[in-house]
Order: structure tokens, then C-alpha cells, then sequence
């Protein structure tokens, strides 16, 4: 490697964008967490919509006419996605899905916690 040379784009840890809707808008919490303060800016998940059931935890399902109202962090590195997959008990109660969401007036990919398909139902 060349000094001075920036690092070779493998070597950059990988980041993404997390579109959130629930526990995780809350900064103190995310920070409990993961021990990061994460940018966030103010997004809509268009082609879904929020349930949040009485005494359960909110998710989102698919909905053709749907909207959901949330944030997206920013510069989430794979060692943070672990933690917040463990969180949302990925693979269980949520799938983490790309989406596309709407940042600005702006659409743009992130990723999100679905509700698992026969496992959170909706009303």
C-alpha cells in the first residue's frame, strides 16, 4: 500500500442505513445499546404499515397503500447491525429486509425489521 494512499475499498468497513419505527428512534436507547451515537435523519417507509399490538412489541407488514413514519440511521457497521439483530431477535420475530425509503424528498435504499411471517400477525 501506497503512504497516504487511501485503503483499498475491501478493507473499509462496510456501513448501511437502518430505517426505524419504533424502540431504536430513541437515542439514549440505540446508545445503551450499541455505545454509539448514530446520525439520523427523519424517513417514510412507503409499501407498508405499522401494527403495534396491545402488550407486543410494533412491527411493520407489507401494504400496498401503506406508509410508515420513522428514522433512518446512519453508518450502522456490521458489528452494530449484530447488536441490533440481536435486539429485534432477527430471524425470529423480524426479518431484516432492504427497503427503499423516503429521506428529503429523496428515495434511497436501507434496511428494516419485517415481521416475521407467521410468527407476529396482524390485527
Amino acid at each position: 500500500m501506497v503512504r497516504g494512499a487511501p485503503p483499498h475499498p475491501r478493507s473499509r468497513p462496510r456501513s448501511t442505513s437502518l430505517f426505524v419505527y419504533g424502540t431504536l428512534m430513541d437515542p439514549a436507547f440505540v446508545f445503551q445499546l450499541t455505545g454509539r451515537s448514530l446520525r439520523r435523519q427523519v424517513a417514510v417507509l412507503g409499501g407498508y404499515r405499522k401494527v403495534s399490538p396491545k402488550g407486543g412489541y410494533a412491527y411493520v407488514v407489507p401494504d400496498p397503500d401503506g406508509s410508515v413514519e420513522g428514522l433512518v440511521l446512519r453508518d450502522v457497521d456490521d458489528a452494530t447491525l449484530r447488536v441490533l439483530d440481536c435486539y429485534e431477535d432477527e430471524g425470529r420475530l423480524y426479518q431484516r429486509t432492504e427497503v427503499m425509503v423516503t429521506v428529503e424528498g429523496h428515495s434511497e435504499p436501507a434496511m428494516t425489521y419485517v415481521g416475521a411471517c407467521g410468527l407476529i400477525t396482524a390485527p
